[in-house]
C-alpha cells in the first residue's frame, strides 16, 4: 500500500513544517524572479517588522508599565505618538540621505539604534527615561520605509515588483503579532524588563545578518520600469507580445529632469514628487486606506465584542482569521498587478488598488450592521483582505512612476502624509463616534425608560456610533478607490515621464558632469 499524507512525509524525512517551507521558498521564487531574492524579501521584511512589533509589545506591556511607573492611559499612549511624531518629522532628512549615501550602512545603523533603544526601554528607571527611548525609536520608522523602497526598486524588476512588496509588506503583520505574543509569553513568565531585553538582543542579531547577507545595489537606471529598452520579452509588460508599455505615450516635457536629481534639496524633491499627477492620487489613496486602518485597528474589538458578544477567546480567534485574510490580500494583490503589468498593462496596478479599496467599502458596508458573527465573519475576512491588497500595487506603482534618484525622498512624503493621518486617526474615529453615540443614547433613555440599565444603554450607544462612524469613514475610502481607477489613464504618460528623466539622469554626460 503507497504512503500518502503525513506518512508519506515522515518516510522521506520532511515534517509538515518542512513541506511548508519549501513550499513558501518556492512561492517567493516565482514572485520575485531572481536567485537569492527570496533572502533580500525576508530581511527587508524582518526590518519593516520593527516597527509594528514595537507597537504590539507596547499593547501588551501596557499593564506592567503603567503599574512599574504609575502612569495612565494618558501617559502610555504618549509613548506611541512620541516615536510616530519624530518618524513623521526625520521622514525627509532621512529620504535625502537614502538618495545619496550607502542604503545598506544606513538600514544597518537603523536597526542598531532600534536595538539600543529597546535595551533602553528594558533599563529604564523613570517615566522620562523611558519616553527618551521613544525619541530614538523613531528614527528607525523614518529610515525603514525610504530604504525599503529604495532597494527594491533597484534589485527587483519592476514587472515583479508589485509581488515582491507584498512579501516585504507581510512583515509589518507579523511583526505586530510577534511583539504582541512574545512580549506577553516573556512578561509572564520573567517580567517586561526581560520582554524589551529580548526584542533588543534579536533585532541586534538582524543588524549583524543585514550587514552580512543584504548587498548595496547599484542605483536605478532607465532599464528598471515596465517599457524600458532594457527590459526582455518575456519578462516585462515592455517588451511582451503587446509591445512596449510606453512607445506609443509621450513624455510631459513639463515634468521631464534635465539633470541628475541628486543635487535636489528635500524642498524641491518634495515639490517635484507632489508634481507628479499620478503621485498625488496615489498618495492620497494610500494614506486613506492606512487612515481607515488604523481607526479600526483602535476600535474593531471594541466594537466586536460589544456588537456579538464575544469572550476574549473567540475575540482572538477573530484577529488571528482576519490577520490571514490581510496576509492573502497583501500578497495577492501585488501577485494580480504584477500579471497584468507582464500583459503589457502596467496602469493595472493603480486599478487593483482602486478596486481593491472600493470593494473594501463594499464589504465592510453589510458586514457593520450583521447582528450574527457567522454571518459577519465572511464578510470581514473579505473586506480585510481587499484593504490590504492595494498596498503593494501603490508602492510598486510610486516606484514606476518616479525617477530612480528620487526615491528615497519620494517614499519619505508619503511617509509623512501617512503617518499624520494614520496619527490622527483614532482621534478622529474617537470623536465622532462619541457624537454618535451620545445622541443615540438619549434616544434610547427615553424609548427603554425603566426596562434597560444605563449599562445596556450606554453598551447600545457606543457600538451604534462606532457602527456609524465607520460608516462615515468607508465614504472616502471608496471615493479614492474610484479616484484611483478613474486616473489610471494618465499613469502612462508618468511612467513615460520617469523613464525619460531617468534616461538622463544616467546618461553619461550627466555623470560626467
Amino acid at each position: 500500500m503507497s504512503l500518502v499524507g503525513p506518512q508519506r512525509i515522515a518516510t522521506v524525512g520532511l515534517t509538515p513544517g518542512r513541506v511548508l517551507a519549501v513550499a513558501w521558498r518556492r512561492h517567493v521564487s516565482s514572485v520575485v524572479g531572481r536567485r537569492g531574492g527570496g533572502r533580500a524579501v525576508l530581511l527587508m521584511a524582518a526590518v519593516m517588522s520593527l516597527s509594528s512589533a514595537d507597537g504590539g509589545a507596547i499593547g501588551a506591556l501596557a499593564g506592567p508599565l503603567e503599574r512599574s511607573f504609575h502612569f495612565g492611559n494618558t501617559r502610555l499612549g504618549l509613548l506611541v505618538t512620541v516615536s510616530s511624531l519624530v518618524g513623521a518629522a526625520g521622514c525627509m532628512p532621512m529620504g535625502v540621505l537614502v538618495d545619496r549615501v550607502n542604503r545598506q550602512r544606513l538600514l544597518v545603523a537603523a536597526v542598531v539604534l532600534w536595538s539600543l533603544a529597546m535595551a533602553g526601554m528594558a533599563l529604564a528607571d523613570s517615566y522620562p527615561a523611558l519616553l527618551a527611548t521613544r525619541v530614538a525609536l523613531g528614527l528607525v520608522t523614518s529610515a525603514a520605509g525610504p530604504v525599503v523602497a529604495s532597494l527594491t526598486g533597484d534589485l527587483f524588476p519592476a514587472e515583479r515588483r508589485a509581488g515582491t512588496y507584498g512579501l516585504i509588506l507581510t512583515g509589518d503583520i507579523v511583526g505586530s503579532g510577534v511583539g504582541l505574543l512574545a512580549s506577553g509569553a516573556v512578561n509572564s513568565l520573567v517580567d517586561w524588563r526581560a520582554a524589551f531585553a529580548v526584542l533588543a538582543t534579536g533585532s541586534m542579531v538582524l543588524a549583524v545578518v543585514v550587514h552580512l547577507l543584504l548587498s548595496e545595489p547599484p542605483r536605478g537606471d532607465a532599464r528598471g520600469r515596465p517599457g524600458s529598452p532594457g527590459a526582455t520579452a518575456a519578462g516585462t509588460g515592455a517588451g511582451g507580445p503587446d509591445g512596449p508599455a510606453d512607445a506609443s505615450t509621450e513624455a510631459d516635457p513639463r515634468l521631464v529632469l534635465r539633470g541628475d536629481p541628486s543635487s535636489m534639496s528635500a524642498w524641491q524633491a518634495a515639490r517635484y514628487v507632489l508634481s507628479i499627477p499620478s503621485n498625488q492620487v496615489l498618495i492620497l489613496s494610500s494614506a486613506l486606506g492606512y487612515f481607515f486602518l488604523s481607526g479600526l485597528r483602535t476600535f474593531a474589538v471594541v466594537f466586536a465584542q460589544s456588537r456579538y458578544r464575544l469572550g476574549p477567546a473567540l475575540t482572538g480567534l477573530l484577529i488571528v482569521v482576519i490577520g490571514v485574510g490581510t496576509v492573502a490580500g497583501t500578497v495577492g494583490g501585488g501577485r494580480l498587478a504584477d500579471r497584468f503589468s507582464r500583459r503589457g498593462r502596467p496602469e493595472a496596478r493603480m486599478s487593483v488598488a482602486g478596486l481593491g479599496l472600493a470593494g473594501a467599502a463594499l464589504l465592510f458596508l453589510p458586514g457593520l450592521f450583521t447582528a450574527s458573527v457567522a454571518v459577519g465573519l465572511p464578510l470581514y475576512v473579505g473586506a480585510a483582505a481587499l484593504l490590504a491588497a492595494p498596498n503593494a500595487p501603490i508602492d510598486a506603482a510610486r516606484l514606476d512612476i518616479v525617477p530612480a534618484r528620487l526615491w528615497g525622498r519620494a517614499e519619505a512624503v508619503r511617509t509623512v502624509t501617512r503617518t499624520l493621518l494614520e496619527g490622527a486617526a483614532p482621534l478622529l474615529f474617537g470623536f465622532v463616534s462619541s457624537q454618535f453615540s451620545a445622541q443615540f443614547s438619549g434616544s434610547a433613555r427615553n424609548a427603554a425608560a425603566g426596562t434597560s440599565s444605563p449599562h445596556q444603554v450606554l453598551t447600545a450607544a457606543s457600538t451604534h456610533g462606532l457602527a456609524l462612524t465607520f460608516l462615515v469613514m468607508l465614504v472616502p475610502l471608496a471615493a479614492s478607490g474610484l479616484l484611483l481607477v478613474h486616473r489610471r489613464r494618465r499613469y502612462r504618460i508618468d511612467l513615460a515621464t520617469a523613464l525619460v528623466s531617468d534616461q538622463v539622469a544616467f546618461s553619461p554626460q550627466t555623470s560626467d558632469g
